[in-house]
């Protein structure tokens, strides 16, 4: 399957890596299967000449079966042991013209509503990852040393998101971004901590691409 990779996250200690299926410019989400995590590593995700699959490489990947779930409709499991095959490379403006669909603009709400998680209750979405033009994007770490996000979609506040785009990890990255594209994740498994009520899924923000006119404006220390 030929893949525009658009994410290589934090996951497990490894990788959360999508993109759009060329063939269909649909999106696929690329896991493998061990049994604790499906998330990808280094030996997954790497060409013959050793170096890794980054993010906007248009890649030939071994594909096993789809392996579909009620909350990640695009799962598709890899072929383990065989190395990926770069075959070129696209900038964000290509993607768009490519899958200009994928934005989901003809839906009020970022992955089933307006909050930073879907309750257990929450009816599942018919799709677990996004392409979204926001604005305002202001990232910063909250009171847990966590990356986290708020912006503007279609005029409506969103607060809290997560930040798995390892880029943003970095301080110096840290700030507001006047506009971006955001692709927004919503896992598989609920997550359950002591200070919330109930199963949660919560939505990340897996990778952001800052449009070519925005600015960065460093978070006041």
């Amino acid at each position: 399957m030929q893949v525009i990779i658009l994410t290589k996250s934090a996951k497990d200690n490894g990788y959360c890596v999508a993109g759009i299926n060329t063939e269909s410019c649909k999106f696929v989400r690329l896991v493998s299967w061990n049994g604790r995590t499906d998330a990808l590593f280094s030996k997954h995700i790497k060409y013959a000449n050793e170096q890794e699959v980054q993010v906007l490489d248009v890649v030939n990947v071994p594909i096993e079966r789809a392996v579909s779930t009620k909350r990640q409709p695009e799962n598709v499991l890899i072929k383990e042991g065989i190395a990926w095959d770069k075959t070129g490379q696209k900038t964000i403006e290509e993607v768009l013209e490519l899958c200009c669909n994928n934005d989901r603009e003809f839906e009020p709400f970022i992955l089933g509503n307006t909050n930073y998680y879907l309750s257990e209750k929450d009816a599942a979405p018919d799709c677990s990852l996004v392409l979204v033009k926001v604005k305002n994007l202001k990232i910063y770490l909250n009171d847990r040393d966590k990356v986290k996000a708020d912006f503007d979609y279609k005029g409506i506040p969103y607060q809290k998101f997560s930040v798995t785009d390892p880029h943003y990890f970095s301080e110096q990255n840290r700030g507001t971004i006047s506009s971006a594209y955001c692709v927004i994740s919503l896992p598989d498994k609920p997550f359950i901590a002591e200070f919330t009520e109930g199963k949660r899924y919560y939505k990340f923000i897996a990778t952001i691409f800052p449009t070519f006119a925005s600015t960065l404006l460093k978070a006041e220390q």
